[in-house]
């Protein structure tokens, strides 16, 4: 399924939403990048991709990044390594 979103003149190729304009937004926060090849071809150009998030205040933008990081403590990747809870059996 493809959704396109206009705004004005521009058109975007993504799941939304979007907002009319980006002035309501009163927080936000960069969260990560990292590079990509276009099409996934490290022959193609580098791409940039950036990851934010952003909210109407900043009471829900703290709200969220506590969330975020009271479920990184919850990671059963890095509980199991850390209480020792993964084995690897060579025989298995």
């Amino acid at each position: 399924k493809i959704s396109i979103y206009k705004t004005g003149k521009f058109l975007d190729f993504c799941r939304g939403p979007h907002i009319p304009s980006t002035g309501k937004i009163k927080a936000f926060k960069l969260l990560n990048i990292a590079g990509a090849y276009w099409l996934g071809d490290e022959k193609n150009p580098q791409l940039q991709r950036i990851y934010g998030t952003s909210f109407f205040s900043k009471k829900d933008l703290d709200a969220y990044l506590h969330q975020i990081e009271e479920a990184k403590k919850r990671d059963h990747r890095v509980l199991g390594k850390q209480l020792d809870l993964f084995s690897i059996q060579e025989l298995a």
